[in-house]
């Protein structure tokens, strides 16, 4: 996706059709001929993400922990994914420039991450080097470093949790782990809005001739006759 958005920003037509086709190509090639030999096993994984249960710093099992019983997770939880990747494109064709690979790749990953069904602590490795390479600005420093320490926060509430929970004396509770986890994500959110509100501040590099595509979803009858 956040290579789809650069070439179609750009205007790169060509590439963009040369990209589809050799990802297409290349995940054909990689994944066909497991599909044709095993197909169970080449399933597993993606059966196992689209029924799994709320798990580990997931903002659902938060909800779990808190007393919100969540009915038809699965369902919601791929509504909000298609929801949460409808805005971002709106987002990414709005802003008046074209963002660099990786401002899109930690605003797209950072917030599908954050609405997911799992979360493991190896994720903040993703995030954390796109996050650096994508600050343009130092209004974004303070906002970085409270994201990072919500994430030593979450590093070491999950391993305290996961020794109370295995039968030892010490740890973190099931609130206290949820407040982690819940800090965790707002902080990561709060990163991911500090990027679109500088984005959407930019002033435009060229004159936008094809207006706004917020007007043309949102707007009202009047101009028509």
């Amino acid at each position: 996706m956040p290579i789809t958005v650069i070439l179609y920003r750009t205007g790169m037509k060509r590439e963009l059709f040369k990209y589809l086709t050799m990802t297409a190509v290349v995940w054909l090639l990689i994944n066909l001929p497991v599909m044709a030999t095993t197909p169970t096993g080449w399933w597993h994984f993606y059966k196992l993400n689209l029924d799994r249960n709320s798990d580990w710093g997931s903002l659902w099992y938060s909800l779990v922990i808190f007393g919100v019983d969540v009915k038809h997770l699965n369902n919601i939880a791929s509504i909000a994914l298609l929801a949460l990747l409808a805005g971002l494109v709106i987002y990414l064709l709005e802003i008046s420039y074209v963002p660099s690979l990786s401002e899109v790749s930690f605003v797209v990953l950072a917030s599908v991450i954050c609405i997911g069904k799992v979360y493991s602590p190896q994720y903040v490795l993703w995030l954390a080097p796109l996050a650096i390479i994508a600050i343009r600005e130092k209004v974004h420093l303070p906002v970085f470093w409270v994201w990072q320490g919500s994430e030593v926060l979450y590093h070491l509430a999950i391993w305290q949790h996961l020794a109370l929970v295995t039968g030892l004396k010490f740890g973190v509770t099931n609130e206290a782990y949820a407040i982690a986890t819940v800090v965790r994500i707002a902080a990561t959110f709060l990163l991911v809005a500090s990027f679109a509100r500088t984005s959407l501040r930019t002033p435009p590099d060229t004159p936008n001739s094809r207006g706004k595509l917020a007007d043309f979803l949102f707007g009202t009858a009047s101009s028509y006759p």
